[in-house]
């Protein structure tokens, strides 16, 4: 009893000091770091009842027949997760379970694995790290974009009317979510017999499957079929018609990059990046120009991408090859070229399926992406042989 009171001591002297930060904070909060707070202190208070209620059930416990407890058993562990949560932030499966109001015995894994996958998915595809993001309660949002603008400023003599208006066209984006899963299991006996961990290399592999499957969509998904709201980039058919050719068959040299370069505005080209294939990047690491000079040059940084003429270049292992009628490279700004819709984060969860003696483990993300502004990315296509 008394160690439940130390903790719920913790929880409420925590929630009132986020209160009292958020409070001095004021309006520099942002929208995420509100959401953060709010949902930390919903977490909070759910402990607390749950501590309360275990609170009432020991006293009834004792009062009713002074029965024995086990501090040694599932007792102390429960509080040994509860305190190692109000200390370091590290959710275990039953306070996971306690926050999420889960009666199924299945259990939510922590943030830290969801994390990974995020990360994973960033790394796989460039494309979707640097999109324009938007989050969603329901199942689509329309956004705005601009498609072209009319420039009307002249000069006037003093005192003369001004002329005619400057305008904007716009037009609006519809950006859907589509279910993406990933399901994979495994028996007692594997978990039991295992010289490894046996969940982490089911984690591993829906890391993989779904950062994957996201990946192949941002360039080949096909938008509203399927029950796919992935618009590939090589299925836009603006994006696509508008790409810069090769000057030569079946191959590419520097000066197409250059030209690639150049076809963007400048204030448009400042933001681009090169985003290529495994293949184009092995022949740009060889490219020079006339006098010898290397065009491409190697971070110091590991991990970290290197540049040709300036601009960074990512690797996409998704892109097409170095074939004729091909795309292995595209300059584009990020935020601006392309946009993601998600509805919530990635859910992972862990439940026993006792009649089958084995554990499923589930990856859930619903999500999907357009091309926002086809002018904001430029295509290299490989020449096909006349």
């Amino acid at each position: 009893m008394k160690e439940i009171g130390s903790i719920k001591e913790i929880l409420t002297k925590d929630t009132k000091e986020v209160e009292k930060k958020e409070k001095e904070a004021g309006e520099t909060l942002t929208k995420e770091a509100k959401e953060e707070i709010k949902l930390m202190k919903e977490e909070n208070e759910a402990l607390k009842k749950s501590l309360e209620d275990l609170e009432g059930a020991l006293d009834r416990v004792i009062k009713d027949g002074g029965a024995k407890i086990n501090v040694d058993g599932e007792l102390q562990k429960h509080l040994t997760d509860l305190n190692a949560y109000v200390k370091t932030g590290d959710r275990s499966d039953f306070v996971k379970t306690l926050s999420t109001g889960d009666a199924s015995g299945g259990a939510l894994l922590p943030e830290v694995r969801v994390n990974e996958i995020i990360k994973e998915t960033y790394e796989t595809s460039p494309i979707y790290e640097e999109s324009r993001k938007y989050t969603t309660a329901g199942d689509s949002i329309k956004v705005r974009v601009k498609t072209k603008g009319t420039n009307n400023a002249a000069a006037q003599a003093e005192g003369e009317a001004a002329g005619d208006e400057s305008g904007s066209t716009y037009s609006f984006l519809e950006l859907k979510v589509g279910k993406i899963t990933d399901k994979q299991s495994v028996t007692q006996e594997m978990i039991d017999d295992a010289e490894f961990d046996a969940f982490q290399e089911i984690y591993e592999d829906s890391k993989e499957n779904i950062s994957e499957k996201i990946s192949d969509n941002v360039w080949n998904g096909s938008y509203g079929t399927s029950n796919n709201y992935f618009e590939g980039i090589y299925t836009n058919t603006t994006v696509t018609d508008a790409a810069k050719t090769t000057a030569t068959a079946g191959s590419f040299d520097w000066l197409d990059l250059k030209n690639l370069i150049y076809a963007m505005p400048p204030k448009v080209r400042r933001k681009c990046t090169f985003k290529v294939s495994t293949e184009a990047l092995s022949a740009m690491r060889g490219f020079q120009n006339s006098d010898g000079t290397p065009l491409y040059t190697e971070s110091l940084i590991a991990g970290e991408p290197g540049k040709f003429m300036g601009y960074k270049v990512k690797e996409d292992t998704f892109m097409d090859g170095v074939e004729e009628g091909k795309y292995p490279v595209l300059f584009s700004a990020g935020r601006e070229f392309y946009a993601t819709l998600k509805k919530k984060e990635i859910y992972i969860e862990r439940d026993r399926d006792a009649d089958e003696d084995e554990w499923v483990v589930y990856t859930r993300t619903r999500q999907g992406g357009r091309v926002r502004q086809a002018s904001h990315g430029k295509l290299l296509k490989i020449k096909a042989s006349a």
